[in-house]
């Protein structure tokens, strides 16, 4: 698994509600700030992801341009701006002791 964190904006309509948090079993989002327009509301959010590996990926670095069509299919959203703060590989056992020591 590749752990990817870092920042990105998403375009919402005016009418939704926006969400503080967002949780799915390799993805969440968290909350930073809004800025109105006139059509639409631009969110700026906090991401953590865990990104399968690919094998057309050599180094770690090929990794980015993955990771936003992986957020597009998360959250179903339009999004405009993506930087990315920190890419690591990560084994499928340390993942399993990052998913029991965050319920404990």
């Amino acid at each position: 698994m590749i752990y990817a964190t870092g920042y990105v904006t998403i375009i919402e309509n005016p009418q939704v509600k926006l969400r503080k948090k967002y949780k799915r079993k390799y993805f969440s989002l968290e909350f930073l700030e809004e800025e109105k327009e006139t059509s639409s509301v631009k969110v700026k959010y906090a991401y953590t992801a865990f990104l399968p590996r690919s094998y057309e990926c050599r180094f770690l670095e090929d990794y980015t341009g993955k990771i936003k069509p992986f957020i597009e299919r998360q959250v179903s959203k339009r999004v405009i701006s993506l930087q990315v703060t920190h890419l690591n590989y990560v084994s499928e056992e340390a993942m399993r002791k990052l998913k029991r020591n965050k319920r404990t």
